[in-house]
Parts: structure tokens; C-alpha cells; sequence
């Protein structure tokens, strides 16, 4: 009964400090909408402000944001960061007292991990976005191409098709039709739409609909075979990746094959991980790792095939 109170309260504790982040938030973006709406010079902000600039400003901190950006998640970056870096200190804690090793390996097991569990993260969900919008984007150019044969501009034809397509590639159009009723230009919008999500098919169609645009033309008709030659790639696309499935498989099973067995291990024999953490050890995993990071990029490699 203990040990499900103390879940249950922490779980509380937990949701309580994301509620509240959340509501401080909602908070400051209001303020600083009634601040820029009214034109009042921008404060200078506490100490988190300052803290969160200089973190913004930090290389590392700016690839996140373009990660975060192509995953469509509207997560401050300096929050993020100072987020994984309580994260870090927790499970290097942790993992100090579940194998009885020494802090400081625990820390730099525990800042990789954290390091590449977000990557990862990142990486799937704006491939899993990338993945939703190229789905979407042959029925995309054929409203398009129906609103503008039917007399429509551009820019309305886009209105329809934000009000039209389901996520995720409906609220990306009607992002880029508020940015384009704001003042930004239709080549600046679509630009920065395809900027956003890394899809060749996405990219193929604002190219289309800026050359037609500037150029002239039958757009309607350049939209039309987009909208085949998509629908015959995706089809492709599907045959591909029946075929890599099971090279996809055996590298996403490579490297936990290891660490499943490392810690089974350790179960069975407390403190036998504890050897990794002398010198000798630190070499080997650096080693082990290495290898089982190039055998899952060459796997990976092999059966990515780009239709």
C-alpha cells in the first residue's frame, strides 16, 4: 500500500508543477500580447527570463529549436533544456543507487541517455509529421488544383484546404494562411512551410505552386500531375518498406539487445556492472557502443531506399 501512495503522490506532485508551468505560460504569452498590442517597452524580466535567453542563445539550444520546430511542438527550447538538465541530475541519481556505481559515470550514462532518448524523439515525430503530410499531400493538390480551376487565387485555394484536410497537414495550412493574412508574401509563407516539415512531397508542391505563380501557366493542371505522380510514389513507398521491414527491425533491436542483457546481469549478480565504471570498463563500453552504433547506422542505411 506504501509504495502505491508514494507513486500516487509524486504522480500529483508531478502533474501539479506541470499545471502550473503551463498556467505561467498562458500567462506571460497574454501579457506580452496586451504589451506589443498597447506598444509598452519589454521588460528586462526575473532571473528565469534571463536565465532562459541565455540558454536560447547557446548552439546547441538553437539545433533543438529547429528539432522541435520540425516535430511541431511549441515547447520553448529553454525551458526544454533546463527541463532535460533537472531530468539528468534525477536519473544519474538514480541509476547511482539501483547499480552502486559512482556518481559521475552515473551522470554521463544518464546525460547520453537523455541526450539521445530526445533526439530519437524528436527525430520520430517529425518523421512521423513528415510521414502524415506526404500522405495527404496528393489529396492536397487536387483541392488545389478543383479551387483554382474554379476560379479561386492561390491564397483562397489554401483557405479551402485548411478547412478541408484533417491533421496534421490541415492546421500547417492554416498557420501559413494567419501568416500570409498578416502581411507575409505567398513565396515567404510556403517557403517557410516547407522549411518546417522535412517532406520532398511537400516541397515538390510549393515549388510547383511558386514556379506556376511567378511564371504563369496551367496551374491546375501542374497540380494535377503532382497529384498523380504522388499517388504513384506513395505506392511505391509502400512496396519499399515491405520489404525493408525486417532490416528495419533488426536495427531498432540492436542496441537493446545489449543493455537488456547488461542489466539482466546485474540483477542476477549485484554490482557486476560496477567493473564498467573503472577505466578499463569505460573503454570497453565506449567500444561497445561505437560498434553498436555503426552496425545500426549500416543496417539502417541499407534499408533506407528514398523513392
Amino acid at each position: 500500500m506504501i509504495p502505491l501512495l508514494t507513486g500516487a503522490a509524486v504522480f500529483c506532485g508531478c502533474w501539479s508543477l506541470w499545471c502550473l508551468y503551463w498556467y505561467r505560460r498562458s500567462a506571460a504569452a497574454a501579457r506580452e500580447r496586451i504589451r506589443t498590442g498597447l506598444g509598452l517597452p519589454k521588460p528586462e524580466g526575473d532571473l528565469l527570463s534571463r536565465i532562459r535567453r541565455a540558454v536560447g542563445q547557446v548552439a546547441l539550444a538553437q539545433e533543438l529549436e529547429r528539432m522541435l520546430a520540425r516535430a511541431n511542438l511549441a515547447i520553448p527550447v529553454a525551458d526544454l533544456v533546463l527541463l532535460l538538465l533537472a531530468g539528468t541530475v534525477v536519473l544519474a541519481l538514480l541509476l547511482s543507487r539501483a547499480f552502486a556505481i559512482a556518481f559521475l559515470p552515473s551522470l554521463a550514462l544518464a546525460l547520453s541517455m537523455v541526450v539521445g532518448g530526445t533526439r530519437v524523439f524528436l527525430k520520430q515525430r517529425g518523421a512521423s509529421l513528415a510521414q502524415g503530410v506526404s500522405g495527404q499531400m496528393a489529396e492536397a493538390a487536387r483541392i488545389l488544383a478543383n479551387s483554382v480551376r474554379a476560379g479561386l487565387s492561390v491564397w483562397q485555394g489554401l483557405t479551402v484546404l485548411a478547412r478541408e484536410l484533417s491533421p496534421p497537414l490541415g492546421p500547417l495550412i492554416q498557420r501559413t494562411v494567419h501568416e500570409i493574412q498578416l502581411g507575409a508574401s505567398l513565396e515567404e509563407a510556403l517557403d517557410e512551410l516547407a522549411d518546417r516539415i522535412d517532406s520532398p512531397d511537400l516541397r515538390l508542391l510549393v515549388t510547383t505552386i511558386l514556379l506556376q505563380h511567378e511564371l504563369g501557366g496551367d496551374l491546375a493542371g501542374a497540380l494535377d500531375s503532382v497529384a498523380g505522380a504522388l499517388v504513384e510514389r506513395r505506392m511505391v513507398e509502400g512496396e519499399v518498406r515491405t520489404l525493408t521491414a525486417e532490416q528495419r527491425y533488426a536495427a531498432a533491436m540492436l542496441p537493446v539487445i545489449p543493455l537488456a542483457g547488461l542489466l539482466m546481469l546485474n540483477l542476477g549478480h549485484p554490482g557486476f556492472i560496477r567493473v564498467l565504471a573503472q577505466p578499463l570498463g569505460l573503454v570497453l563500453l565506449a567500444v561497445s557502443g561505437a560498434l553498436q552504433g555503426l552496425g545500426f547506422y549500416l543496417i539502417h542505411r541499407t534499408a533506407r531506399i528514398r523513392v
